[in-house]
């Protein structure tokens, strides 16, 4: 990876045209994404149905980053961390000759860690 005239002049160093980064930590990056859906629809009569969808998501990531590129250690970070997303809607939709309408109520998301 080369630093450019800019990142040089932002850093207070010479540009040489070529700069090397060094780490002294094995860097890594471990993430996993779940999801689901479930959508559920029920006729209340012939012209009004009702539907419902929840979703829900998980995401983990593990990793350790070295920020500071160099031999030295200046800046290392680790994190480990998970969310959890779980959202819900419900809808009410009314359908005759040319009328339509729709009544919908969507739960914001709720973080779970």
């Amino acid at each position: 990876m080369g630093m450019s005239e800019q990142g040089a002049a932002a850093d207070y160093v010479p540009y040489s045209g070529y700069h090397m980064e060094a780490s002294n930590i094995e860097a890594y990056n471990d993430s996993e994404k779940s999801s689901q859906a479930l959508k559920v629809e029920y006729d209340l009569t012939e012209k009004i149905k009702l539907t419902s969808v929840t979703a829900r998501t998980e995401f983990d990531d593990v990793k350790l980053t070295d920020f500071d590129f160099s031999q030295a250690n200046v800046f290392h970070s680790q994190t480990d961390y998970t969310l959890e997303n779980i959202s819900q809607e419900v809808r009410l939709n009314y359908t005759r000759n040319r009328l339509k309408w729709l009544i919908n109520r969507i739960k914001p998301p709720a973080l779970l860690v």
